[in-house]
């Protein structure tokens, strides 16, 4: 039987801390102050939206040493966070409290409004054909709420409310596989298949759901105020999977490389699951704030941890392996691709002890399909795949860590390459 173990890929030590062994969390130099919106880049740059800091104005935060020091990059931002991600273009995004979607150029220096202005912008995400959407706040019978989308890169806006309920906020916007979007909404689940044209309530009808997170495998779950569901893309089947978990009231999730699942919830700290969320164990050493109301891990994975008072990380990558010691040596093995880091190509190899059908997929940190390399036949023994650095769509793709994941017989294995230009 094939053994998980938890392998420590480095120590993160502040001068003059000692941490326990046994801590998983540590404290990082941010303010005490309330953490809404949360976001590692590619290059392990992390982004905080603060609020009521610096005489109650929120701020947004930027770290670039893992949580040590952070520098305030709030100027002429007219309201308070409420989201931010690395752009496409290498900018920021800013989701305000009311005054709509913000970019930066220069690193937070200075914001430049966008045409998408007056709304509360929760969330901010992107397709593999890099559209963006955000969800807000408000009813869409007065033109405000739902999702946007836009298709140029943040010039124009198009309004999505069509299949939407009753709706007052969308929290959290996901993409998964075949470009399929899923909302996480005050008002419940939904997902459209076409882009955002249209949407249906999958179910939680009228129960506050958080968040929304697509694992590597495909695992789909929600956090909601009342715990935690499984949703089955094949059958539209919603699952309370909630073992273990001691407080209900879940705020964000996050999933590693290889599928294991974190919860972050209100009043209970934060939860880890490796089983798809069947079960639930705490993982709160250190963690010194028990409210958590956003997550997000870095390349390198490093968990972070948005809290009511200040931003918590990980004292190590939270990334498990499997243990192949015993295995003999015609075993089933996904080996580093070569070269790595890579630019613009790099080749996978693989060995099947035996004949198989194979799927070799390489993702994104946030769980979409950048390229689907193979799904075809295999015969035992080694074997090489090329990849040329594009995507589905044959664009190139841009730098950053990726993960690729093979299937063959019933096994699965993941690895990280870095695409540098």
């Amino acid at each position: 039987m094939v053994n998980k173990i938890y392998v420590l890929l480095q120590i993160l030590c502040l001068a003059g801390t000692t941490l326990a062994q046994s801590d998983f969390w540590l404290e990082t130099g941010s303010p005490d102050d309330v953490i809404l919106a949360l976001s590692v880049d590619n290059n392990g740059v992390v982004l905080a939206g603060s609020h009521r800091v610096f005489g109650n104005r929120d701020i947004a935060l930027r770290s670039d040493d893992e949580g040590e020091t952070w520098n305030a990059i709030f100027n002429n931002l007219p309201e308070g966070l409420a989201s931010i991600r690395r752009a496409d273009d290498g900018g920021l995004w800013a989701g305000t409290t009311g005054a709509g979607l913000f970019h930066s150029a220069n690193e937070g220096t200075s914001w430049n409004a966008t045409s998408l202005t007056g709304e509360l912008v929760w969330t901010i995400a992107y397709n593999s054909q890099r559209h963006i959407f955000t969800g807000g706040h408000g009813p869409p019978q007065l033109g405000l709420g739902g999702v946007r989308r836009s298709t140029d890169g943040g010039q124009t806006w198009d309004k999505l409310f069509n299949g939407f309920q009753n709706i007052s906020d969308v929290l959290t916007i996901k993409s998964g596989a075949r470009d399929y979007l899923y909302a996480a909404c005050r008002s419940g689940l939904y997902r459209s298949k076409d882009n955002g044209d249209s949407w249906q309530l999958m179910g939680l009808e009228n129960t506050t759901c958080n968040d929304v997170i697509i694992a590597l495998n495909g695992t789909i779950l929600i956090a909601t105020g009342g715990g935690i569901y499984r949703f089955n893309d094949s059958d539209d089947r919603l699952t309370p999977v909630n073992s273990g978990l001691t407080h209900f009231n879940v705020r964000a999730l996050a999933a590693n490389s290889v599928s294991e699942v974190f919860a972050g919830t209100f009043g209970g700290g934060v939860f880890r699951s490796d089983d798809n969320g069947a079960s639930w164990r705490e993982e709160n050493s250190g963690l010194a704030q028990d409210s958590v109301l956003t997550l997000a891990l870095s390349p390198d994975e490093i968990l972070y941890a948005g809290t009511q008072s200040g931003v918590y990380r990980s004292t190590a990558a939270v990334t498990s392996v499997s243990d192949n010691s015993s295995e003999p040596p015609a075993s089933f093995v996904l080996h580093h691709n070569f070269p790595n880091p890579f630019n613009p190509g790099t080749t996978i190899a693989f060995e099947l002890p035996r004949a198989a059908d194979v799927v070799l997929k390489i993702y994104n940190l946030a769980g979409q399909e950048v390229r689907s390399l193979v799904h075809q036949p295999f015969a035992a023994g080694s074997h090489n795949v090329a990849w040329d650095g594009q995507d589905n769509f044959g664009k190139t793709v841009a730098s950053g860590i990726l993960i690729y994941r093979l299937q063959a017989g019933g096994r699965t294995a993941f690895n990280k390459m870095t695409l540098l230009k």
